[in-house]
């Protein structure tokens, strides 16, 4: 647990950006391994200047020791997800019973609606820490419920435009998150500001406050601020080239960068928009070459990377519900990819088969037989169906509480 010797004068120092920053953070009361984590520098750049600073006598440890830590994950920062908004927040007057959409759906959008200023994780719905594969599932859940294209051709009145601000903030989240070099650079955002520096209120030294750490912080964020028009700037160029894959990725960092500044997110939703067309079709086309060559479990990972990009598409969720389930044995993922299929093509025999042969494998018999049932009565001379319908329904009779 490092802290500042009360014999040291900081302004004394000569210290580069990065390890005047990192000594802002040190206060008594943060270990050594969460430095590493919000020191503003990689995690052995921390080490070495920790070591340094402990042999000037800049900082003094509680054990005396002067070696790191052993683990690099000793203190992960993990944040639960604050509460939506509430419900009272809403402004009733907005719902029209004659829309398309229940009250019930259009009462959660506004909700939703109302909370778009949270952190991105808690957005998501996840942890500060949250890893990919949580991302994932945490849009792929909210995209349920938010994408535009689950509302396609239906009357949504003022509520379309409700749907793409929600939609658009959630693809902003998942996209910043889910992109390493965008999240570091995030990160190093949120530690510059002075609302996440509460050391930088001390340390006082001989009954002073220094004034370096403040002045350290406003260059930090002056550097952020230019390196965020840097990355804007090209975003910019890679638009008017219509090269919309280089432009998402450049405006992704300019937000990461300067995540205050509204003026990026604009440009961005239009340019990862394109971009996530363009990649679900390259995805979809590796997918299929690598099924068509047997690799089902690197097809398996292209069509999940698809599906990012492009949530909705049904043939690509079955596709990924069939290997999901018979090459990876995750049900679950299984059910969820065969189940969006069906909400998105509910008319389509086969991917109603496919759920209730993910149903019947998990032992939902009940599920399974509705499924199949659904499936005969849309293609009658699908015998493969009226066979699993036919088991599914002794399996359900035979199995305790019938395996609903």
């Amino acid at each position: 647990m490092p802290q500042i010797s009360p014999e040291c004068d900081l302004g004394s120092l000569s210290l580069t950006p990065g390890e005047g920053y990192l000594l802002s953070r040190v206060d008594g009361r943060t270990t050594w391994g969460l430095l590493r984590e919000i020191g503003g520098l990689a995690p052995d750049e921390v080490d070495t200047a920790m070591r340094r600073f402990v042999e000037l006598g800049v900082l003094v440890l509680e054990d005396g020791k002067t070696e790191p830590p052993p683990s690099e994950a000793e203190a992960a920062i993990v944040t639960p997800a604050t509460a939506a908004p509430t419900p009272t927040q809403v402004d009733e007057s907005l719902f029209d019973a004659s829309l398309d959409i229940s009250l019930e759906a259009q009462r959660t959008m506004l909700v939703f609606e109302c909370g778009l200023e949270r952190p991105y994780h808690e957005i998501l719905d996840v942890a500060l820490d949250a890893e990919l594969r949580d991302l994932r599932r945490a849009y792929f859940k909210l995209s349920k419920e938010f994408h535009p294209d689950r509302y396609f051709r239906q009357n949504l009145g003022p509520f379309d435009e409700v749907v793409q601000r929600v939609f658009r903030k959630i693809a902003e989240a998942f996209e910043l998150l889910s992109d390493p070099s965008a999240r570091k650079e995030m990160e190093r955002s949120l530690q510059a500001s002075p609302a996440a520096t509460p050391a930088l209120r001390g340390p006082r030294l001989r009954g002073r406050t220094t004034p370096h750490a403040f002045s350290l912080v406003a260059r930090i964020q002056r550097e952020r601020r230019r390196k965020a028009r840097q990355y804007f700037e090209a975003g910019e160029g890679a638009i008017a080239e219509e090269s919309w894959v280089e432009a998402a990725k450049h405006l992704r960092l300019a937000i990461a960068c300067d995540p205050a500044n509204e003026a990026f997110k604009g440009p961005f939703a239009e340019a990862n928009q394109h971009a996530n067309e363009i990649l679900a079709e390259r995805y979809t086309k590796e997918a299929d070459s690598l099924f068509e060559l047997g690799e089902y479990a690197e097809a398996y990972k292209r069509y999940v990377d698809a599906l990012h990009c492009r949530p909705f598409a049904a043939a690509t969720n079955h596709r990924a519900a069939k290997l999901a389930w018979q090459i990876e044995n995750d049900l679950k993922s299984a059910k969820d990819y065969a189940a969006r299929a069906c909400e998105v093509e509910p008319t389509t025999a086969v991917y109603r088969k496919t759920l209730g042969q993910v149903y019947a494998a998990a032992g939902l018999y009940k599920n399974a037989e509705r499924e199949f049932e659904q499936a005969v009565k849309l293609d009658p001379r699908d015998e493969e169906a009226k066979l699993e319908l036919k088991t599914t329904r002794r399996n359900a009779r035979s199995a305790p509480l019938g395996g609903s």
